[in-house]
């Protein structure tokens, strides 16, 4: 009878040991796929943002020339103040 507690033991021991290993490597796992789903998202907005610049090419060159045109504004009133 001493020998079958025994092995009962050992038996839920063992499988207490498992289940703890796969609580362990649960929670390591959620961890990760948290990570990869927050880089997926990052990239897809970061791709539909890039996208979405490059579609408007007029649009962007527009801006580029006036964002030129008053930083050169800016420099000019600059070298004018230290005149």
């Amino acid at each position: 009878m001493r020998i079958n507690m025994n092995k009962a033991y050992i038996f839920i021991l063992y499988y207490l040991m498992k289940l703890w290993r796969l609580k362990v490597m649960t929670k390591s796992t959620a961890k990760a796929l948290k990570g990869l789903t927050a880089g997926v998202a990052t990239g897809m907005l970061l791709g539909y943002m890039g996208k979405n610049m490059t579609d408007n090419k007029k649009q962007i060159k527009k801006k580029a020339n006036k964002a030129m045109e008053t930083f050169g504004d800016v420099i000019d009133t600059v070298s004018y103040m230290f005149k």
